[in-house]
């Protein structure tokens, strides 16, 4: 199983998670945020849901993003989104 983290250079990297736990560990000892942080996790998953939201609405939308439910899933049970089967 690999994990995709972003990395300095601004590429995609894949980490097989054998790796990730001794990277995780050498980031503490460093005194540094992990590549793998939950942070890091909840911000790019702040911006998938934005991107989702900014469709929703047809607009921008401001973050931190104040919204109840998931914007993906309401266009689909709404209609505004047709799934390809």
């Amino acid at each position: 199983m690999f994990i995709s983290v972003f990395v300095k250079t601004g590429e995609w990297e894949n980490i097989d998670r054998v790796i990730a736990v001794p990277m995780w560990l050498a980031s503490l000892e460093a005194r540094i945020e992990p590549e793998l942080s939950a942070r890091r996790t909840l911000d790019a998953t702040e911006i998938i849901f934005a991107i989702y939201e900014s469709c929703r609405r047809r607009g921008l939308v401001d973050l931190p993003l104040n919204i109840g439910d998931n914007p993906l899933v309401a266009m689909v049970e709404s209609g505004n989104l047709q799934l390809k089967p």
